[in-house]
């Protein structure tokens, strides 16, 4: 018992001994629950980099754990390097924990330095150079940046001129950025040979040889070549023989030697001159008119020196003011002429007459006329012109409402008669009415000849219609074994607006005026077109033509019955006849042949001169009785292929009826057109 005693305080003393012997307690870890977001800096140019670090409320750096936002959109590092100028927002998360919110800013690259370049650095006149513009951070600032030719503002980054030189380029930037300067060296085109031109072969002693000198570019180098005569340089400005004799000319323009030409002097000496009044009694006001002439029949009018009552007269023109007689001489190369005595007449003005030179004025015409004063001297540009009493101080009168109109003038306080006329605006100009045919056709059409048949048929009834024969397919129905020679996609426009106007999409089709589909079979339908021939013209037209080398020179016409409120627009194409061809034919005209041998196709279109509907006639133009007049020039169209059988067409359309108003064509080599009024 005392033994188990004991073994119960040795267990106690050893359980008191283990627990006096352990550590006092742990403080519990911390927790993280905040994460802050930091970066080395908030305001960055484009092309830098950024770098965040990431800090917990417990200090300990999560940079490396961190996932990081920028514009909510996850990136993989702590590095941000921004592809844009612009304001960006980052954060980071740690698990679930949010960081605050950065700003970002980005800059654009400061530009330092710029560079201009230019494609060309050496061309020729009319050459063009295309001109860039970029900056020291290869940003194209071109559409940004001034550019200077020679210390001039250039408006164009294409570089061109008709002048040969150096040329100075730089270009700016802002207030304060300038380029380095380029030269662009711009020669004349070469020329490979001249020629020289003398007016006139055969002259007399004391003449000046004139001539002209061309190049082969057709620039004139008269005062850059060098004369040689006989064979030596002539550095004497103008050559005037004084010997007579022949002479061989040529000339150097740039060690090119031009042609020789032979010219015959004649050596006749001068004598006497002799002084011819072409009339002896004048009145005060009047230019002495004479003639000086040598013994040798020359005429040196212009060369002789006048001399009047003893002295030298040296205005251009003698008109003596005051009455009385002139003794009057010349002198040429100090030979003295005849004396010859003139009387000059003071006649009083006692009156003036006004008379008009057209007493049929229309409105919008000019009112020309004549003052003769009682001495028959003329006085329109002196007197001052009245109408209805009152002072008109325009140059030109041009009446444009109707009424009665009197008018006189005044010279010098004398008045002249009155003169009264009437504008009657209450008769419109009819015009000839001219329709028009537009066709859709094809060359490999067998179904064609239907159309052209009828048009023949028209044609032989009347000259008044104009036929216009689009061809705006190349292949008959897509088949590239059926192609059009003819082919010209530009009136597609046309042949779409026919489609979805009518619900036609075939060929062969036509449409009359803009306004109605000539229905088929064509060849029974003629009165569909015909029918239109005896309508009034409210519009009328008169074109010019002329052909001169590989250009058109074409001036239209058009004149109005009346005022028009709606736009009207006006229309020019080219067109080409005499176009022979084979044309397939499955129908019964032209007496059933297949094909139609040898076939003439006329009209075909080949240019539109204007836009395929026209361009505007400004409103102030098509007001009653006014004549509107546009000219044009142009290259004949590389698809013409006999110029000689090209024509114009011209037609003014309405564009709130859409409907063409009248047409005119003419033909290379008619004469020019007047109007046609009923």
């Amino acid at each position: 018992m005392k033994h188990i005693k004991n073994i119960f305080v040795i267990l106690t003393a050893i359980i008191l001994c283990a627990a006096c012997s352990s550590d006092d307690p742990k403080p519990p870890v911390p927790s993280i629950e905040t994460i802050n977001l930091s970066s080395n800096s908030t305001e960055i140019t484009l092309g830098e980099t950024v770098e965040f670090t990431v800090i917990a409320n417990t200090k300990e750096d999560l940079t490396n754990k961190a996932i990081y936002f920028v514009n909510d959109n996850e990136i993989n590092s702590n590095n941000f390097e921004p592809q844009e100028v612009g304001n960006y927002e980052i954060f980071a998360k740690y698990g679930d924990i949010k960081s605050n919110i950065l700003n970002l800013k980005v800059n654009e690259v400061p530009i330092e330095s710029i560079t201009v370049t230019a494609t060309k650095e050496e061309m020729y006149v009319g050459d063009v150079a295309s001109l860039s513009v970029l900056s020291d951070t290869e940003k194209d600032i071109t559409s940004e940046a001034k550019i200077y030719v020679n210390d001039e503002l250039y408006e164009d980054t294409d570089f061109t001129t008709m002048t040969a030189g150096v040329y100075e380029i730089y270009a700016t930037f802002g207030d304060t950025l300038q380029s380095e300067k380029i030269i662009i060296t711009v020669n004349e085109l070469p020329v490979t040979s001249v020629t020289i031109t003398i007016h006139n072969n055969e002259i007399q002693s004391g003449d000046t040889v004139s001539y002209t000198v061309k190049s082969d570019t057709d620039k004139d180098l008269t005062r850059d070549a060098k004369l040689y005569v006989n064979g030596s340089l002539f550095e004497d400005g103008n050559f005037i023989p004084t010997e007579a004799g022949e002479y061989t000319i040529y000339v150097v323009y740039n060690e090119i030697k031009s042609n020789e030409v032979t010219i015959r002097v004649k050596d006749i000496p001068i004598n006497s001159i002799t002084l011819t009044i072409h009339n002896n009694e004048i009145q005060s006001g009047d230019t002495v008119s004479y003639t000086v002439k040598s013994d040798t029949d020359k005429d040196f009018t212009e060369e002789a020196k006048l001399y009047v009552n003893g002295s030298l007269f040296e205005d251009e023109n003698f008109v003596p003011i005051e009455a009385g007689e002139y003794t009057i001489y010349v002198v040429y190369n100090e030979i003295k002429s005849n004396e010859v005595t003139i009387r000059v007449k003071d006649i009083p003005i006692n009156s003036i007459t006004l008379t008009l030179h057209n007493n049929e004025i229309q409105s919008g015409d000019t009112v020309s006329y004549t003052v003769k004063s009682d001495t028959d001297k003329d006085f329109t540009e002196e007197a001052k012109l009245y109408v209805n009493g009152s002072l008109f101080e325009d140059e030109n009168f041009v009446p444009t409402e109707a009424g009665e109109y009197t008018i006189y003038v005044v010279y010098n306080e004398i008045k002249s008669n009155e003169v009264t006329f009437v504008i009657d605006n209450s008769e419109p100009v009819v015009f000839v009415k001219h329709p028009v045919i537009e066709s859709f056709t094809h060359t490999k059409c067998s179904y064609c000849p239907r159309l052209f048949y009828a048009i023949e048929k028209i044609e032989e009834q009347t000259d008044q219609v104009i036929h216009i024969s689009y061809h705006p397919f190349h292949y008959l129905g897509g088949n590239p074994a059926k192609p059009d020679f003819l082919f010209n996609s530009s009136p597609l426009p046309l042949w779409d607006a026919f489609k979805f106007k009518y619900g036609l999409n075939t060929v062969p089709n036509a449409e009359i005026n803009r306004v109605s589909v000539w229905n088929r079979p064509q060849p029974e339908k003629l009165e569909e077109v015909t029918g239109l021939i005896d309508n009034d013209g409210v519009v009328g037209l008169a074109i010019d033509l002329a052909q001169e080398n590989g250009k058109l020179s074409i001036t239209v016409k058009s004149k109005f019955s009346e005022d028009f409120s709606e736009r009207l627009m006006l229309t020019v194409y080219v067109l080409e006849n005499n176009l022979i061809h084979d044309y397939p034919n499955v129908t019964s005209y032209f007496d059933g042949q297949n094909p139609v041998k040898d076939y003439a196709i006329n009209h075909a279109f080949r240019m539109n001169i204007t836009g395929i509907y026209g361009e505007n006639i400004p409103y102030e133009e098509t007001i009653r009785n006014n004549i509107y007049v546009k000219d044009y020039s142009v290259d004949i169209p590389q698809n013409v292929t006999d110029a000689s059988q090209i024509s114009i067409v011209a037609f003014i359309t309405s564009t709130t009826t859409r409907e063409i108003l009248n047409a005119r064509t003419i033909n290379i080599g008619e004469e020019s057109q007047s109007f046609e009024v009923k």
